[in-house]
């Protein structure tokens, strides 16, 4: 009678284990993300880090846009995204614009993608607002004001 009682005994805690390395083995399983991520930095060419960038992602499935601003380190962060095709572009004020075509993002993908934005005239400035200003004899250029 005492060996069939501390069969038991052992087979419940057997069970009761094992129920628990399941459970935790399963939460492990389904707690993994079905989305992707994408981050990285946005910098000049003089590898100087620039601030407040925004960046946007475009995932061309759906049409779906997101944008975030760099930090004072020039990073950004895209920390959910759905799996699909993207486009992503950099804009800053005073800098071209940089854009990404082509880009497919899988399940857990977790993609760095770094920008170096060149200096350039602001997208919303055309050669047509320069005036010519004449001043001690020497031309210089400066923008119109509107």
């Amino acid at each position: 009678m005492r060996n069939q009682h501390s069969f038991r005994r052992s087979y419940r805690l057997l069970l009761a284990f094992a129920t628990l390395i399941f459970t935790l083995g399963a939460g492990q399983v389904f707690g993994q993300t079905e989305k992707a991520s994408v981050s990285g930095r946005v910098t000049d060419q003089s590898s100087a880090a620039i601030a407040e960038a925004e960046v946007q992602i475009k995932n061309t499935d759906t049409g779906i846009v997101v944008s975030v601003k760099t930090n004072g380190e020039g990073i950004y962060v895209f920390p959910t995204l759905n799996p699909g095709n993207y486009l992503m572009s950099v804009n800053k004020e005073g800098f071209r614009r940089v854009s990404v075509t082509g880009m497919t993002l899988s399940v857990q993908d977790n993609i760095s993608r770094n920008f170096v934005c060149k200096l350039g005239r602001r997208p919303n400035q055309s050669l047509s607002r320069l005036r010519l200003v004449h001043w001690s004899s020497k031309a210089v250029l400066s923008w119109a004001q509107p």
